[in-house]
């Protein structure tokens, strides 16, 4: 429920104008344009279809181990964990609070679950691999 078709992300045209004191479904039209491409690949893990359609590092720590157990799509885990690695911070190093087109803010917690994310991907790959043997 959370692989989309990674040309349907959210664009993100109202970030900064919907918030808790500006209810989106209130003040109408607020449009939502699913149309920005997050990753390239042929399909991404999100939030989820309905939500903010972006790839989150908190999100994949619940879903990955989920994902190794129901469809074994490694290989979507690995393209949405690569596409949040290609906005690391190449300076100091800090990996990001979420994907494209999210803006570059820097989290602790979210820069760790980036790396349990790869811990998760790394373990689920070679278990896969020794069950196979």
């Amino acid at each position: 429920m959370c692989s989309i078709d990674p040309t349907h992300g959210d664009s993100l045209i109202h970030l900064g104008q919907i918030n808790s004191s500006v209810p989106g479904d209130t003040v109408p039209p607020w449009n939502w344009y699913l149309n920005y491409t997050i990753l390239n690949g042929s399909s991404a893990l999100v939030d989820g279809a309905k939500r903010d359609r972006l790839v989150w590092p908190g999100d994949l720590a619940i879903g990955i181990p989920s994902i190794f157990a129901s469809t074994n799509d490694l290989d979507t885990v690995a393209v949405s964990l690569d596409n949040l690695f290609t906005l690391q911070n190449k300076t100091t190093g800090q990996l990001p609070y979420a994907g494209e087109p999210f803006p570059s803010i820097y989290s602790p917690t979210y820069h760790l679950y980036n790396l349990i994310d790869v811990a998760y991907l790394y373990l689920f790959t070679y278990v896969h691999l020794l069950s196979m043997s």
